[in-house]
């Protein structure tokens, strides 16, 4: 007997009764074991930054408890005195006041110090320093041993004519037996001077030096009298490389001044050396036979700005060591004598060769008016003869 197959039918929903699917847990955005996950990272990373924050405290606290109690002020001081002492590079008598240990931004951790005065050997002022700040390495530290990485001078007046040397000739250095300025001299006396700024910021010892705010008062006499350094920095970029930076004012002309050298460490030259000099032209023309324009000016002539770069390297195997240098003066304006002053703009470029005993010009340009003079040669120092002066020759 067969049986009656059931009817199908057909259901309608109205739609106030369809549910919507994303509603259903089954459709959350993020699967509840993703969501888990999720927050268990949250959780990694919380924990993570709340132990960097404990150490952090726990170590400003180290070094409040050293500061207050630890390794002493008078060893603090002590530390002071020979820092500065080894910085200047001469024998001097240094007295601070206050040192304490402080939190630093570069170094976590600086030793601070207040009212340095320097004064040279027979008692003469040499520099009075507001504030001195070196940063230290804090794991030494912890241990009862200080060691230094960094330096910074603010609030500073220092003397240059106490300065050993500072109130002779600078460049009695750069002459021969003559009295005339040598080009080898030259040469060896600007990659020393690199030489030792390195040796200034080596790994093991000062890895940064800055100033702020330092002035530098000339000896009397001179072209220029007062140099107000704003802000200065020189540190090591790399193992024998060094970079430079400075802001300065010069008898009210803003000078900024860039420069980087690198040292090969395995013969101690310096394989390369780059540095840019600018100095902004104070806009103020100088009437005829004055003298105004600052202490650039040349009797009423008027030095504008000015632009320097300066490039070269020391000496390896046959290649001998080799400076050039680019110079522009713009708004200048020279003094003649009785001829008048004439404005004018120079471009110039220069090489020096080691052992070639003179300075080759490679293009002196000089443009006043409607006019251009273009020049080359060379210059170097003439040896003395029968019946004359020594002299410099141009060819």
């Amino acid at each position: 007997m067969d049986q009656e197959q059931p009817q199908h039918e057909k259901i309608r929903f109205r739609r106030d009764e369809i549910t919507d699917l994303g509603a259903f847990p089954s459709a959350c955005s993020v699967p509840p074991l993703g969501r888990a996950s999720v927050r268990r990272r949250f959780r990694i990373l919380g924990r993570v930054f709340a132990g960097l924050c404990a150490l952090v405290l726990l170590a400003a606290i180290g070094v409040y408890v050293l500061g207050t109690s630890g390794i002493g002020t008078e060893r603090l001081r002590a530390e002071a005195e020979t820092a500065i002492e080894k910085l200047a590079g001469v024998d001097l008598n240094v007295t601070v006041g206050p040192a304490r240990l402080t939190l630093d931004g570069s170094s976590f951790v600086a030793l601070q110090v207040s009212d340095v005065s320097l004064k040279t050997a027979d008692g003469k002022p040499m520099a009075d320093v507001g504030r001195v700040r070196f940063g230290m390495r804090l794991l030494p530290l912890l241990s009862g041993e200080v060691k230094l990485t960094s330096a910074r001078f603010s609030d500073a007046r220092i003397m240059v004519a106490a300065m050993p040397s500072g109130s002779g000739d600078w460049t009695a250095a750069l002459r021969n037996e003559d009295g005339l300025v040598d080009p080898e001299k030259v040469s060896a006396a600007v990659f020393g001077g690199v030489n030792a700024a390195l040796d200034a910021v080596r790994a093991e010892s000062m890895r940064q030096i800055d100033l702020r705010n330092v002035e530098f008062e000339l000896p009397p006499g001179g072209s220029v009298r007062r140099v107000t350094v704003a802000e200065a920095t020189v540190g090591q970029t790399g193992t024998g490389s060094m970079e430079l930076s400075s802001n300065a004012d010069v008898d009210g002309r803003h000078v900024s001044l860039s420069a980087s050298a690198a040292r090969d460490p395995s013969a101690r030259r310096i394989a390369s050396l780059d540095a840019a000099l600018a100095i902004a032209d104070v806009g103020v023309a100088p009437a005829q036979g004055s003298s105004s324009g600052g202490n650039f000016a040349a009797q009423g002539g008027k030095l504008g700005s000015v632009a320097l770069k300066l490039s070269g390297a020391e000496a390896s195997g046959d290649t001998p060591s080799r400076l050039t240098a680019s110079l522009s003066l713009g708004g200048s304006v020279l003094d003649l004598g009785s001829r008048g002053l004439l404005p004018a703009d120079v471009d110039a470029r220069a090489t020096l060769v080691a052992g070639s005993n003179k300075v080759s010009v490679d293009k002196l340009l000089i443009r006043t008016g409607r006019s251009t003079f273009d020049f080359s040669g060379s210059i170097g120092p003439k040896p003395a003869a029968a019946g004359e002066e020594p002299s410099l020759t141009r060819s």
